[in-house]
């Protein structure tokens, strides 16, 4: 059994300047299948399966990789590698499964996690490119869902010296926030008046105003829209400054798989995980806000 990696995400998409019905798009999402989009000059996502579960849920297949790469074998009785070159009609690729869940209580992306498969960047990338009738203009943003240890990281500071947050790319669940940076040197007692604050020597950022006052309310909403904070401070009886990132603290899980079972079975094992990890994820940020 091999543990397979899933990281939790929350899904930002505008068409014309607009938040897109996300039931329209996963329909149009099934109208794409077969669909290959070039991602990177090195890298080409093609979009295998997609199938909605329900009006809400949607999972994906993808296939990517490398058009014009090489899929070298090792051959044990030649006792030496054995390199197939890429053709026209075959190349080598590496399956990535995701699931999809937007409704009233939050748009929620689960997406495997693995070396060489379709990142968050790469799968903004397909959304945007892949062509959708009904659908232009699109930006789209894949940004992390935090787990409760990120704000309990950060509760635990008595002294915080630096607040940071890299914010996707300007876009509606932001735009409150970022109407106020400026405000939020003097909310938080900083030195500085971008989206990184430092406190004068000596003094702490405050908690409950300012910007690390923003990064938590957008942590704990139900669509997240920032790709990574960080906070740096010190913790009771800490001799040095521990830095807290998102990035660190987002929501994962592992799902095992039986490599030894067919490709589709396995396919299927993980998307039917997926959902399942979804559902724990979306009940437990609703508890944890009630």
């Amino acid at each position: 059994m091999r543990q397979i990696p899933v990281r939790f995400y929350s899904l930002h998409i505008h068409s014309g300047g607009e938040a897109v019905d996300y039931q329209l798009f996963f329909h149009a999402m099934q109208q794409s299948i077969r669909s290959e989009v070039a991602v990177a000059t090195d890298y080409t996502v093609v979009l295998d399966e997609a199938r909605l579960t329900d009006a809400t849920t949607i999972e994906l297949v993808f296939f990517g990789g490398d058009q014009n790469g090489q899929t070298i074998y090792y051959d044990r009785s030649e006792g030496a590698p054995i390199v197939e070159a890429a053709s026209p009609t075959r190349w080598s690729a590496k399956p990535t499964r995701a699931v999809i869940s937007a409704n009233d209580s939050g748009r929620i992306v689960a997406l495997e996690s693995g070396r060489g498969g379709v990142t968050p960047l790469l799968l903004e990338r397909f959304f945007e490119r892949v062509p959708l009738v009904g659908f232009s203009d699109r930006r789209v943003e894949i940004t992390p869902l935090a787990s409760k240890s990120f704000l309990t990281e950060i509760d635990a500071f008595v002294r915080i010296r630096v607040a940071a947050v890299e914010v996707a790319r300007p876009n509606y669940d932001w735009a409150d926030h970022a109407n106020r940076l400026y405000e939020l040197a003097d909310e938080s007692n900083a030195a500085t008046s971008t989206a990184e604050v430092k406190a004068a020597r000596g003094e702490s950022l405050d908690k409950a105003a300012g910007l690390v006052a923003v990064i938590r309310d957008v942590a704990e909403s139900p669509n997240p829209s920032i790709r990574n904070a960080r906070v740096t401070g010190r913790k009771p009886g800490d001799t040095a400054e521990q830095t807290v990132t998102l990035s660190k603290h987002q929501e994962r899980s592992l799902v095992a798989l039986d490599q030894t079972m067919p490709l589709d079975a396995q396919t299927s094992g993980l998307l039917d995980a997926f959902r399942n990890l979804i559902a724990r994820v979306r009940n437990r940020h609703v508890s944890d806000h009630d």
